[in-house]
């Protein structure tokens, strides 16, 4: 599993498991087969492909896209809509 911590300021894409402790300022995009655990904040759009999985701990000041993926659990706060497409 990979571990993200600190600030990041730009977007990023979430390829293999993934455990966010830090902060993000910008659209994260998970990608079919990847989980997501959001426990830092997400300043943007939190994209999930089909397949993809996220579980939100802390906050998302945006919306959550899900294009076919699961969300697990939602444990945090979430700003903006959760959107199905």
């Amino acid at each position: 599993m990979k571990l993200l911590s600190g600030t990041i300021n730009q977007d990023i894409i979430i390829e293999r498991d993934t455990v966010l402790l830090g902060k993000i300022k910008g659209t994260v995009t998970v990608l079919s087969g990847a989980k997501l655990e959001l426990r830092g904040e997400v300043d943007g759009t939190i994209i999930i492909s089909p397949f993809s999985r996220l579980v939100v701990e802390h906050t998302v000041f945006g919306d959550i896209v899900n294009r076919g993926g699961q969300i697990e659990k939602i444990n945090g706060d979430i700003k903006g809509q959760i959107i199905n497409e």
